[in-house]
């Protein structure tokens, strides 16, 4: 991991062991993962998570495409850009989706 404290590599870690490891994102080669891929993979988790720990998940996978980054294997970072959906009761998240009409 880049340049952190220890509990944030710890968190990082933990993150990724927890939720990223476990996700359809994990067996994507990294140079395919889009902004949507990514949105979608925080509104999944935003269902069971709270805001705080869709921030921090966010973080860590952030940390992840900077590596990729600093290793020319990918262009842009798709985390930026990626909106943490708003879920709740009686709200809509904002992920956007493909179909027609629903952004």
């Amino acid at each position: 991991l880049l340049e952190r404290k220890a509990s944030t590599q710890r968190g990082y870690l933990s993150a990724i062991k927890n939720h990223i490891a476990t996700s359809n994102l994990y067996n994507t080669s990294v140079d395919d993962i889009s902004i949507l891929d990514v949105e979608n993979f925080l509104t999944e988790k935003r269902k069971t998570l709270t805001r705080s720990s869709c921030v921090d998940l966010k973080a860590a996978l952030s940390n992840v495409f900077k590596i990729a980054l600093k290793d020319r294997a990918i262009t842009t970072n798709p985390c930026q850009g990626a909106e943490i959906p708003t879920v709740g009761r009686g709200k809509q998240d904002n992920a956007r989706t493909l179909r027609p009409g629903r952004n």
